[in-house]
C-alpha cells in the first residue's frame, strides 16, 4: 500500500516481486481469468521453495482500478499526477500452497476473493484514513 507514490516508491516498480529469489523462486507467470465479476484478469505466477508450490494472483490498485498490466497502471499513476493527484495505490496478492496438482489451489484463491467481498471498497476504505498505519493492516496468509 502507497499512501503517496513517489520516485523509488510507487507501485509499479522493479522492487515490487511476489518471488523473493531466495525462499521463492518463480517457476512460471501467465494470466489467469478470474469468475468474478468485478476482477480483471489477474497476473499468475507459481512459485517454488523448499520443495513447495505456491500459487499466486496479484494485480495493482490505481487511482481507484484494478488491473494487472503494468503498462495501463504506469498509465493511470501518470493520469493522477499529471492533473495533481496524489492518490493512494496497491499492489493486491493472494496466494497459497498448491498441494494438489489440480488447479484447485486457483479455485481455493478465487473463493478466498469471493469471500473477502469488494476489494476496492476496502482500499478506499484505507485511503480515507490519513492516519493509517501500513503495518497495522490486516494481512491474510493462508498456509
Amino acid at each position: 500500500y502507497f499512501a503517496f507514490q513517489r520516485q523509488g516508491a510507487e507501485v509499479v516498480n522493479y522492487a515490487n516481486r511476489v518471488a523473493d529469489g531466495e525462499r521463492w523462486s518463480r517457476a512460471s507467470q501467465g494470466w489467469h481469468e478470474p469468475a468474478l465479476g468485478d476482477l480483471p484478469r489477474l497476473r499468475h505466477e507459481q512459485l517454488l521453495g523448499s520443495g513447495e508450490r505456491r500459487e499466486v494472483l496479484w494485480w495493482y490498485w490505481v487511482d481507484g482500478t484494478f488491473t494487472a498490466d503494468r503498462l495501463h497502471a504506469k498509465w493511470l499513476q501518470f493520469g493522477d499526477r499529471l492533473f495533481g493527484r496524489h492518490r493512494p495505490a496497491a499492489i493486491v496478492a493472494v496466494s497459497t500452497l498448491a498441494v494438489e496438482p489440480d488447479g484447485s489451489a486457483l479455485a481455493t484463491l478465487e473463493a478466498f476473493l469471493d469471500q473477502a467481498g469488494p476489494l476496492d471498497v476496502y482500499l478506499a476504505g484505507i485511503a480515507t484514513h490519513s492516519d493509517t498505519d501500513q503495518a497495522a493492516l490486516p494481512a491474510v496468509e493462508r498456509r
